[in-house]
């Protein structure tokens, strides 16, 4: 079976080490570009299974080149994982709606990255599937209460976009209501990751 091309596009050469240093041992054929033109350029010309660019670069964003690539019919059902050092949900949304197929945080972690990679390749499939939305919800723990949103959610978990990270292993209560259902909805979990 022929190894997965991953494009890797970030103009800091840092991140573009840590990130071939994680995927290295994983026996992928991994392409660098250290800027949004020449990610593209690489795009188009070597048709990699997946695209990781960084967001903020200073000739063409992140959510550009992504915009770019999904307008292309060449490139447009690559899967584009952007990573950002910004943190919001403006920012999730911006690249959102570029097109990008996951969004993660600077700093990265290996296994985070791997198992984003995995799943976009189809490398490594879930038990359950996964749904995108955009479901408000209410995270309360010890020392903590915050309004934010559901991202995606499946038969065991859900990805919640906070804004102060839980630490993996803490109980938060989640509190939600269905839409039609309009039955408010209370969950307890652990943290699996942040």
């Amino acid at each position: 079976m022929a190894k997965k091309k991953i494009l890797l596009v970030d103009d800091v050469s840092l991140f573009l080490h840590l990130q071939i240093s994680f995927l290295g041992r994983k026996n992928f054929d991994i392409h660098t570009a250290e800027s949004g033109g020449e990610g593209l350029e690489k795009a188009f010309e070597i048709q990699p299974d997946l695209i990781a660019l960084d967001l903020v670069m200073p000739d063409i964003q992140g959510d550009e080149v992504c915009r770019r690539i999904r307008n292309d019919e060449r490139t447009r059902d690559i899967p584009v994982v952007i990573i950002s050092s910004q943190w919001g949900e403006d920012v999730m949304d911006r690249c959102m709606s570029a097109g990008c197929s996951a969004f993660l945080y600077k700093p990265v972690r290996r296994e985070t990255l791997i198992s984003t990679i995995e799943e976009q390749l189809g490398i490594h499939r879930r038990r359950y599937d996964r749904v995108r939305i955009n479901l408000p919800c209410t995270v309360k723990g010890r020392n903590r209460e915050e309004r934010t949103v559901i991202r995606s959610l499946s038969l065991n978990g859900c990805f919640i976009q906070m804004a102060n990270p839980p630490s993996p292993g803490e109980v938060l209560e989640i509190v939600f209501t269905v839409p039609k259902w309009r039955n408010r909805v209370r969950l307890r979990g652990a943290v699996m990751w942040a």
